[in-house]
């Protein structure tokens, strides 16, 4: 997990916080990118690091605030922390479009010059094209990037990666989410995802309703257990599905 951290200033000259995040699965080549404003107590933050529980984190040197850097020791599991030079290795939005154009460039054989954004997945793209709107989150995965490319990772990844837009950003127009977001005391209170005693798996809720076989059905599981649905329309549409599945199985067991 690569993380940056900005301050901006509203009309009133409170400092707003930023944050840049992108996450990467090196071993399925999932790449789930993302910005978002917290508060002051870093809610949102601390809510994705104890969903996500990052095995390393990448970070620019000293330049994430005091704040952040308390919230990265208290909700992780002792993560290796490494950290790089701001804009030399930990790259800017600018300078992380530049790369990607050279990289995609080189593995699509169909780009033309005159359209350096069209060798970019569709993600990456939307992003390109509303840079400023983006900043945080290219940035984060400039920093990715620049870490990855030390293991020669980088463009093996990008060849085969499958980017997502992180889907819980934050704590605003919750009403138009279609899911509850569980701050990060809920999920270690009710031991969603770890238990209070050894914070493995064992005795969460998590590990009494997983009994998926792939991959994929397991992070599909811990993100609906993050982010419950509460609109009354979308839990009868899912109860609806299982059921559906239920009979089918009863009834077409070879189906499955």
């Amino acid at each position: 997990m690569a993380l940056t951290e900005q301050h901006e200033n509203n009309a009133n000259e409170v400092s707003e916080r930023i944050y840049g995040v992108c996450i990467v699965d090196v071993a399925t080549s999932r790449v789930i990118l993302g910005q978002f404003k917290d508060d002051m107590e870093c809610s949102a933050l601390c809510c994705i690091l104890s969903e996500i529980r990052p095995v390393e984190i990448v970070k620019p040197a000293k330049l994430l605030s005091a704040e952040t850097e308390r919230v990265l020791l208290n909700h992780t599991r002792n993560p290796l922390v490494n950290e790089l030079v701001p804009n030399v290795e930990f790259w800017d939005a600018e300078k992380t479009l530049d790369q990607l154009k050279r990289i995609y460039r080189h593995t699509d054989e169909n780009s033309r010059e005159d359209n350096e954004l069209g060798c970019l997945p569709d993600i990456l793209l939307e992003m390109a094209k509303t840079v400023n709107d983006n900043r945080s989150a290219l940035s984060a995965l400039g920093g990715a990037l620049y870490y990855l490319k030390q293991a020669l990772l980088d463009e093996a990844l990008l060849r085969f990666a499958h980017f997502e837009l992180l889907p819980c950003s934050g704590f605003c127009d919750l009403a138009a989410k279609p899911y509850m977001v569980l701050d990060a005391a809920t999920l270690e209170n009710l031991e969603i995802f770890e238990n209070s005693r050894n914070g493995d798996s064992s005795g969460t809720l998590y590990s009494q309703l997983n009994h998926c076989v792939t991959a994929f059905g397991k992070r599909l599981l811990r993100a609906w257990l993050a982010r419950p649905l509460c609109h009354i329309e979308s839990i009868k549409e899912r109860q609806e599905a299982i059921a559906g599945l239920k009979v089918g199985f009863l009834g077409h067991p070879c189906f499955f």
